[in-house]
Formats: C-alpha cells, structure tokens, sequence
C-alpha cells in the first residue's frame, strides 16, 4: 500500500490517500479542506478514489467531503455514532468562530472490528472514543489512521462536544498501543510517529509519561 498526506485548512489538518498498489484504487481520508489541493495530489499519484472514510467528524475533518463526493461521485464512511458530532457541525466551529455549514449525507458505516476493503487491502475498523464518541483508527497493513485521537508526543483533545478522556486513554492504551510496535502512525495533525515510540516517550500515555 502506498500512503500520501496532504496538510489543509487553518487548522493545518492531514488528509490522507492511502491506495493500493496493484489495482491503484483508493481512499481519502479526512478531507478536511480545499477539495483542489487534495485532487491534485490524487492525480500526482495516478490513483482511483472509490471511497471517503474518516476518523471523525470535527469540522476541520469534513471541510472539503463534499466537493471531494461531488469531484469523484464517491461514497462517505464514519462511524454511526459520530451523527451526533455531524449534527452539531455548525455549533462546534461557532465556537471559534468560523462559520460552517453541510449537508453531508453518510453512506456508509465504519463499525468496529469491522473491515473497509480497496483494491487487495482490507482496513480494520477500530473504535477509539475519547475525542468524539465514534471517532475510529484506520489499520490497513502496517499504516494505521488515527485522526485526533494520538498525536506525535501528544493525545486529542476532550473539552469538546462528546469528548471523555478516560475514553481517550483507555482507546489509545487498550486498543492501540497493543499493535505492533512498527505501525506507522498518521495522525491528523502535526508529524507521522509510530506505535513504539508513542509506548515509549509520549509525555501523556507512555512509559515515561508525566501528567
């Protein structure tokens, strides 16, 4: 499988295309902003988006899965219990300020455990809330999407709408710092990271944590 990311929006946020090698189908996940940057780097690579799947859906995470539904006439995936976050899309990017408004309609559910499959990869769907009730990791291989939910030397925010960080540690405790220690981790902001090194030197949830 081959990953690019594209950095978007205000809020800096990484949009990932993650496609397989042999048939060059595609996903782009988290499309959070400028629809056209995006695009160009789908043709950069040369792939075929088939599908829309994201971790959640915090406006800086949505921004662009509209144009990017129209540009391809691909379907959008998230978890069923992210509704209530869609739903309060408006009210969550008032409160910095920004005005936002969609119309997303979702056609597609990513339930845990479940599986997403593009070309000869299959995506395991795994729930980890705590940032958003139905915010989800993306393992596909040894690529794993996380969105907000772990950051290089951090972890996602919870002061928000349906946040919990009891959730939050125990997703990213639980059921993701039991994967391989090689998994290459994408988080929705800042710098690619791994599973290993977050076990060992995340300041929040590693081995030598300190808050």
């Amino acid at each position: 499988m081959k990953v690019e990311s594209v950095v978007v929006g205000p809020y800096v946020m990484n949009c990932h295309i993650a496609a397989c090698e042999k048939t060059n189908e595609a996903v782009i996940i988290d499309p959070g902003a400028e629809p056209e940057a995006i695009a160009a780097r789908v043709d950069a690579m040369g792939v075929k988006p088939v599908a829309i799947t994201n971790t959640h859906g915090h406006p800086d995470h949505i921004g662009a899965v509209e144009a990017i539904k129209e540009m391809y006439d691909i379907p959008f995936h998230i978890n069923s219990n992210e509704q209530v976050i869609l739903d309060a899309a408006s009210q969550i990017a008032g409160s910095f300020g920004v005005p936002f408004q969609h119309n997303l309609v979702v056609e597609g559910h990513l339930e845990d455990e479940g599986v997403f499959e593009f070309g000869e990869v299959v995506m395991r769907v795994i729930h980890t809330p705590g940032h958003t009730p139905g915010g989800v990791s993306l393992l596909a291989e040894d690529h794993l999407f996380v969105g907000d939910t772990l950051f290089y030397g951090g972890i996602g925010r919870t002061d928000l709408l349906g946040g919990s960080y009891e959730e939050l540690i125990h997703s990213i405790k639980e059921r993701l710092f039991t994967l391989d220690e090689e998994t290459t981790v994408y988080s929705g902001h800042g710098p690619t990271t791994t599973i290993g090194k977050e076990k060992k030197y995340n300041p929040f949830v590693g081995e030598r944590a300190v808050f």
